[in-house]
């Protein structure tokens, strides 16, 4: 019993500080400036959503004007999204929190007229299903 839980407590401290065991604290830079090591993985973001007449991505702040193409850009585009509907003005510009697969490279997706990259979050084309507005206190 007591050599079952000294191998629990070993798993425990071996587990990984960054990447998907914290995953919701990942800042987007960071997720795209190393994109294939998140490539194919599930995670939970924080970001502003920025919902276009074509495209919806998430932002690490509102008026972000640096190079969205940039390797390490704080841009990231939101793939297989489905519709908001009534929601979209709810949701554009607000923080929010966000689940889906990372993808390093949307080129599958078709052709793509996000502002991000090649980059993206696919969440399963159920926008309302997968975005949660955050209130600005429990941000990190």
């Amino acid at each position: 019993m007591r050599v079952l839980l000294l191998l629990l407590l070993l798993v425990f401290f071996m587990m990984p500080i960054d990447g998907i065991a914290t995953d919701s604290t990942l800042d987007i830079s960071k997720l795209n400036a190393n994109r294939a090591q998140y490539d194919g993985q599930q995670m939970t973001l924080r970001g502003y959503l920025v919902v276009g007449p074509e495209s919806m991505y998430l932002v690490t702040r509102l008026g972000y004007d640096k190079d969205y193409w940039a390797k390490d850009s704080g841009c990231l585009s939101l793939l297989n999204t489905g519709d908001l509907g009534e929601k979209e003005d709810l949701y554009n510009g607000k923080y929010i929190e966000i689940r889906g697969l990372f993808r390093a490279s949307n080129y599958s997706y078709g052709i793509s007229l996000s502002e991000c990259g090649l980059t993206g979050l696919d969440i399963g084309g159920d926008a309302s299903g997968h975005i949660k507005i955050v209130n600005t206190e429990q941000r990190h």
